[in-house]
Order: structure tokens, then sequence, then C-alpha cells
């Protein structure tokens, strides 16, 4: 039997706790030759235990079946394994733990260990890059630097250096490298041992404090004031740009010590009085020293110099930082201004005088303008005048639909042309602050009446409907300036108009703000038109301005009417504005203050209507016709359509009207002949209407006679000239009928319209007539035209004034024909104007017109048309005075 006992819980060798006592494994020894060896818990006679190695062998001797025990104290060797296994863990636990990476080869380069730390650092798992090499992580100059770390190692020297290591992502890790290798116990080399430190944080920082450093020498360059840096020693160290170029003449700064300079009063600065050696001294900033640096030319440069002394830790002053600031200009002015105020009394004066000059043309450029539209607006109303007077009384002539039609078609163009005028003048008058806002009280229904008037009959041509939105809630009688307020809206909507194609125009009146005395009215006008870009917006409101030239040529217009919207509207203390897309319309829109008026309604609505009943009646009234009737009317005109004109409406309700071509004319026909009234164009030749009606004035024995204005210019300035020239009243043309008629009967003296009147001058029957034409036939035989036309005064009257305008033009052309040595287009005239001449029979006037005519060509034809001008041109001055003598007076019954 083996009494050999094992202490509970201490067998190492095997499994689970054992005993091993008597007979139990007698069975086990002796069924195999030989069990292994274990490592058993002894027992001492002491008590004691220790680890023992025991190996049982079964023998048989004697036929007995024995075992031989053999036994070694396992005790020092148990301990060294167990300082092992805690060192091992120890070193586990570092590599594991370590803040580096650490990361083992083979001697093939391929990884056989990287604790956590590293697997961190590149985003992997362990297992994912034990087995690759570490040089498939690296660009090829880590991969050069691994190469030359083993080179360095197997030379025996150690190797380090930073390497771009690449992470999962793609992203690169700075990391510095310190490698060693390890070598087998046969002393070959077995792999690599590298430890990696991330440094990424550092490289970055570096790569900052680099772009730093480049973006303050950048800066330190690109300032323009000066920038020098001086040593303890008075030395420059560094300087910029602008320094440089400050300094370049100096020889000092060529040497490397402090600039040279001059003080204001022409002194040197020494070296202890230098602001860079007082900032070293002192130790104490230096501000705003003045230097002068000498120059080739003469002239110093003028610098403004602050220096900043810079100490260490301790205090000391090592450095010091000079900023220069070029002040040349700024000084050179101050010394300008000094001067100045040396003579500031003469410099004002001076100035005042050029101030003086310069209000002076400002003023002329003013009257310039506004003498331009004056003349514009005389010349182009004086045709227009012709037009549509023309127009007028052709139409209430008998004329067939297509006649009618034309007819008033150009009437509608001339009256179109005439609104394109007033725009203009509108805006000259807005701009020259000339444009007054009434302020009357009114009904904004009113307003919209009007507008419905004169927009209504166009859209219903184009088949658009017109719907009003009106705020329920507007004040019932508002102060302001109903015909502007009314011309905004009409030009509005007179654009949505003609700019829409079907749909409907939407007119929305709202009140936005109010209170008990004053509210602002937002008017806005929507059409479906073809709507507007943001770009065409933008040249909107502008004078002379449209959304696009193909605007002007499809649907006309000057640009005007928005300008003078915009100006409108803010006299009346509001604005204008507009939301658009292209084909899908628009909304123009605008605001104006009101004031809010205490009048009653039905007042209001009284007023308005006595005063258009008033003016109506006063128009139309039989009394204004009876007066007109038999008045002896002088009418001064020098435009023969214009007299034309005037004429046959003064005759329509049977006035008497006697012509006059100019002033001179007027004064000659008032001394012989009494007229109740004279009719008095400004602008004629020889003697204009204002001139004429001073000397009127100015003869006691017509100083009383009524002189109506009857001009084509519209200006504000007209009117006063006119007035002060001593007219009464005045007609602006194109004349409209019914106004002329009420103005002259307001001037006409009271009188008897019924009772019979001397008639006037040549206003003799026909049989009379034909003596009296006959005049000088080497002047003009006016019996000739006179027998051709039926002696038919009104149209030998009309027919003579229509040859004297085309003969003077054709003189004039025969001026010009000369001047340019052109004796084929003399001839041609010659030859037009001939027939002509002996019809009404200026028989001499055909004759000279007949040899220019036949004139040869050269410089002898040129002399012989020169001489026959110098004859036609008295000839036709005879021809006029005695047509203005014999046709003045006439009459139609």
């Amino acid at each position: 039997d083996i009494d050999f006992i094992l202490a509970a819980g201490q067998a190492r060798h095997g499994g689970g706790d054992e005993a091993m006592r008597g007979n139990g494994h007698q069975r086990e020894l002796f069924s195999r030759p030989r069990l292994p060896g274990r490592v058993l818990c002894a027992l001492r006679a002491d008590g004691s235990s220790f680890p023992a190695m025991v190996h049982l062998t079964p023998v048989e001797l004697s036929g007995r079946e024995l075992v031989i025990m053999a036994l070694r104290d396992m005790t020092q060797r148990q301990r060294a394994e167990e300082a092992l296994q805690a060192s091992s863990a120890r070193y586990r636990q570092i590599v594991q733990t370590a803040a580096e990476g650490i990361w083992m080869t083979n001697a093939d380069d391929i990884t056989t260990f990287v604790n956590p730390a590293l697997a961190r650092m590149l985003d992997y798992d362990p297992e994912q890059i034990v087995g690759r090499a570490m040089s498939d992580f690296m660009d090829d100059t880590g991969r050069e630097l691994l190469k030359q770390h083993l080179q360095r190692h197997l030379s025996g020297a150690a190797g380090q250096g930073d390497v771009c290591v690449r992470r999962r992502d793609g992203s690169i890790l700075w990391c510095m490298l310190s490698t060693t290798v390890m070598n087998a116990e046969s002393g070959h080399y077995a792999g690599m041992l590298a430890m990696l430190t991330d440094i990424t944080a550092r490289r970055q920082a570096e790569g900052a404090l680099h772009a730093s450093s480049q973006r303050l020498a950048s800066i330190f360059n690109a300032v323009t004031n000066g920038l020098v840096m001086v040593d303890e020693r008075g030395r420059i160290i560094e300087r910029n740009a602008a320094a440089a170029r400050m300094l370049a003449q100096t020889a000092e700064l060529r040497q490397g010590g402090l600039w040279a300079g001059v003080r204001d009063d022409g002194s040197c600065f020494d070296l202890a009085s230098h602001p860079v050696q007082l900032a070293l001294v002192t130790g104490m900033p230096v501000r705003d020293i003045v230097m002068g640096l000498p120059q080739p030319e003469g002239t110093p440069r003028w610098l403004s110099v602050n220096a900043e002394p810079i100490a260490d830790a301790g205090g000391a002053i090592h450095l010091v930082v000079a900023s220069l600031t070029d002040i040349t200009d700024r000084k050179r002015g101050a010394d300008e201004l000094r001067e100045l105020n040396e003579h500031l009394e003469e410099r004002v004066a001076m100035r005042t005088r050029e101030l003086e000059h310069a209000r002076q043309v400002a003023e002329e450029a003013s009257q310039t303008k506004g003498q331009f539209l004056a003349k514009m607006s005389h010349e182009i109303r004086t045709p227009m005048n012709g037009v549509i007077g023309m127009a007028y009384l052709a139409l209430k002539t008998e004329l067939d639909p297509r006649q009618r039609d034309y007819l008033e078609k150009i009437r509608f163009a001339g009256e179109h042309l005439l609104g394109i005028i007033d725009d203009i003048l509108d805006i000259s008058k807005i701009e020259a602050g000339k444009l007054e806002i009434e302020e009357v009280d009114f009904a904004f229904d009113h307003v919209i009446q009007t507008l419905n008037t004169v927009v209504a009959p166009k859209a219903a041509s184009r088949e658009l409907e017109l719907v009003y939105d009106l705020d329920p809630t507007l004040p019932k009688v508002l102060r302001g300036d109903p015909l502007r307020l009314g011309q905004v809206l009409i030009n509005y909507t007179n654009n949505a108009i003609k700019f829409s194609e079907k749909g409907r125009i939407e007119i929305r009146v709202r009140q936005v703000v109010g209170d008990a005395h004053s509210c602002l009215l937002r008017c806005e006008v929507s059409d479906n038109g073809i709507g507007l870009s943001d770009a065409e917006i933008d040249k909107l409101f502008q004078s002379f301005q449209q959304a696009d030239t193909s605007i002007t040529r499809e649907y006309g217009g000057t640009g005007l009417g928005l300008a003078i919207c915009k100006q409108l509207a803010q006299l009346m203390g509001g604005e204008v504005g507009v939301r658009s897309r292209p084909g899908q319309g628009s909304t123009f829109w605008f605001t104006a203050r009101l004031g809010i008026s205490s009048a009653s309604v039905p007042d209001l609505i009284g007023r308005v209507k006595d005063a258009a009943a008033e003016l109506l009646a006063s128009s139309r009234s039989a009394a204004v016709m009876s007066m007109l009737k038999n008045a002896r009317i002088l009418l001064v005109e020098d435009n023969t359509f214009n007299q034309q004109i005037a004429l046959e409406m003064l005759e329509e309700v049977g006035s008497s009207v006697c012509l006059a071509a100019n002033g001179m004319e007027a004064l000659e026909l008032l001394r012989q002949t009494a007229f109740d009234c004279v009719l008095m164009d400004v602008q004629m030749p020889l003697m204009d209407g204002l001139e004429a009606t001073r000397r009127i004035r100015a003869d006691p024995r017509l100083a009383e006679m009524r002189v109506l204005a009857m001009t084509a210019t519209a200006t504000s300035e007209d009117r006063v000239r006119c007035i002060e020239a001593g007219m009464d009243d005045f007609i602006s043309k194109p004349i409209q009928p019914a106004l002329m008629y009420q103005t002259i009967a307001n001037w006409l003296p009271e009188r008897d319209a019924s009772a019979p009147r001397e008639p006037l001058p040549a206003r003799a029957t026909a049989p009379a007539f034909k003596p009296t034409l006959g005049g000088d036939p080497a002047v003009i035989d006016l019996s000739i035209l006179a027998k051709l036309l039926g002696y038919h005064p009104h149209k030998v009257r009309k027919f003579a004034f229509k040859f004297l305008q085309n003969t003077q033009d054709g003189l004039t052309q025969m001026e010009a024909a000369l001047a340019r040595g052109d004796l084929q287009a003399l001839r041609e005239l010659g030859h037009k104007l001939k027939s002509p001449a002996r019809t009404v029979g200026a028989l001499g006037l055909a004759e000279l017109l007949q040899q220019l005519e036949q004139t040869a060509a050269g410089d002898d034809g040129s002399r012989q048309a020169r001489a026959l001008l110098q004859q036609l041109w008295p000839l036709l001055e005879r021809i006029t005075e005695q047509i203005m003598t014999n046709t003045t007076f006439a009459d139609d019954n």
C-alpha cells in the first residue's frame, strides 16, 4: 500500500483536489507501465509542505508488485517560474496600456504584434494589422526611412525620424518613429521593434506657426508705414519694404546705422536726440517726432517717427521698433493752409467771386434751358396749331366717312404730340422747382369719374374691363391737388391699357394710415399685360427711359410719363413702385399724403356743379356768341396757317377780322381804325407782340385797347412777360375755340351787338373789289387772281397769303443754292415760282424769275443770278405790302 497524502487544493498535476491513500490507485499504477511525473504537495514530518516532482514506476519483484517512487524538491524552480510569470504580466500590461504605439515585425517586415495604442492610431483592430508589412501603412518616404533605420541598426546606430502613417480612412497621421532591431540567439536579424508617437498636433502647430510667421512677414512688408527694428547698439537689424523706400537715400542706413534727419527749423538731430536712441536710453515710448530726410532734389521727405522699446523678461531693453509715416503731403497741405490763413481775406474774396461766377453760370444755364424749352414749345405748337386747327375746321365741313376718319386721326395725333410737349414742360418745371401742388377740397369720387371719362373709351376699344376697388373708409372730402392726383392715375391706367391685349384693368385705392387731419392714400393699377423683368423695372421712373427700346418701337411714348408720376407723388408726400413678372402683368402703385377737409359732401358737390355749370354756360352761352357777332378784332399774326385758323374760327361766330403780319403793321392799323380787341402773337418779325403792346400802352389814344396774347409758348415765365408788357390775358396755341371765344368775350367792351356798325375799311362788295385790287401791274395786279377765283375775297386773301409764304421760302432756298454754287437748283426754283407769280398777277416778279430760269452756267451765270436775287427781294416786299393793303379787310358775304 502507498501511504502518500496530497494536501487539498495543492495538486498542480492532474485534475482537482485529490488524496492518494491505501489501495486507492493500485489498479491504475499496475495497469500502466509508468505514470508521468506529477508535481504534488509533499508533507514533511514536521507538518510543512513543499512542492515535489513525483515519478511512480511499478515493478514486479519476486512475484510481488512494487512501486519505485522518485521525489525531487521543486521549491526553487516554482519560485523562478512565478517570478517570470509576474514579469511577463507586467510587460504585457505596460505594452497594452502604453500611449505610444508599439509595432513588432519579423525579419521579413511582417507584423507579428501591435499594441492597442497603435491599433487606435490607425483605426484598425490589431488582428487586421498583424500579418501585414509595416511598409504597407507608409508612403514612399516612410518606406525609405525604414530602410535607412535598418541600415543604421545593422551598423550599430540608432534610428529615429518623422514619418507619415496612413490610417484606415486614408487620412495621414504624423508620427515620430523610433526603431531597434531584434536579433535571434544566433545573432542574426530577427525583426524590428518600433515605437510610434503621434505628433500630428505638433506638426499642425508648427505649420500654423510657420503660416503665422509668413503672414506676419507679409503684413510687415505690406503695411504702408515704414517699420524698422533696431538693436541695443543702434544697428538696424530688420526693415520692411516701405522703410527701405523711405530711407533709401540715407548713407547711414546703407552702413547699418541710424538715419540722420533735420527738424522743421532746419537743425539736425544728433544721436542723443534721435527718437530711436531716446527709446533705447529711457525705455519709454517716443511719439510723433517729425523728421525731415534730405533728398537729392533738395526738398526733404518728412516723416512722423514713433519708437517703441521692447523689453525682455528681465526688463532689459534690447530692441526698439520704430514706425515711419510719410507726412510730406500732409505737411505740405498744412503749410499751404497756414499760407491760406495768412491771406484768408484775399482767398475768401476770390472764392466768393468764383462762387458768384458759378452761380451766374448756373443761372445762365437754367435760363438757356428755359429759353430753349420756350422756343421748342413755340416752334412745335405753332405748326401743331395749324394741324389741329385745320383739322377742326375741316371736321365742320361735309365729309365722307373715310375723310372724317382721317381727320379725326390727324387731330388725335396732334393732341397726343401736345401731350408729350406738356410732359416735357412738366418735368422741366419739376426739376426747376416751379411746379406747385394745390390745396383744394375735393371728393375722390370726382377724381375716379374724371379718370373713367378719360380712359373708358380707350379700354372699351381694346375690349378691356375696367374694375374699380375703392376703400369704403376713404374720407368723403379730401384736401390736396385732385388734378395732379388724377394725372398720375390717368398715366398709370393709360399705360395699363396700352400694354394689355386682353383681361381687365383693376384700379384699387386704400387708406394706409390716417388721423383726424390727414391720411396716406395708396393707389394701385393692375393689368394682365406683358409684364416686366427685374432689369426692366430698374429703368423705370427715370426721365426718357422705358423698359426696353422695343417698347418705344411697338407702343410709342417718350418715357417721361412715369418720371413725372414719380415727381408728382413725391411732391404730394408719397412714393412710387411696381410689382411685375414677365408675361403675368404688372401692378404700378403710388402713395400720396392728403389732408382731410371739414367741408361736407353736399357743399362740395354744389360748388363743383356750380363751377362746372358756370364754365359750361359761359363758353356756350348765346351771350358769348352775341358779343362776338360784329366784334371788330385786329388779328396780329405772321404765320399764314395760324392766320387762317383764327380768322375762320372768328368769322364762324360773326366777328369782323383785320389782319396784320407784325407789330408795326398793327400799330399803323390801330391808329387808322377803331377796334374792339387785339389778338396779338408774341413772336413776330420786325416788331414782336411784346414791343407792340408796350407801344400801345404808351400811346394815350390806344392805352385802353384790350390786348390778348395769343402764342405757342406755354411757360409761366412767358405769361409773366406778357402781363408785364401790358397784355390783358393769354390764349395758348393750339387754339381751343371755346376757350378763345370765352376769353375774347370777357374783354370786349359793352355794346349793343344787334346795333348796326360801320364796316371796317375794305369791307366793300364784290364789284368794288375789282378796282381796289388793281394796283401797279409791275408790282401785282390782284384783279387777275380775283377774276380767277370769282371775286371771292376770302379765297383771294387765302391764296395770296399762301403765295407770299411759298415765294419767301423759295427765295431763301435760292440764296442757299447760290451760296453753294448750285445754279441748276437755282434755275429749277425759278421755274417753280414763276407760274404762281403769274397766277396772282405778280407779272414783274414772274419776268425776273423767268430770267433767273434762263441764266447760263459758269461765273457769268452766278453774277447774273445774284443781281436778279437783289431785285427779287425788294419786289417781294412791295408785293407783300400791296397784298396786305388790299386783302386785309375782306367780306365773305
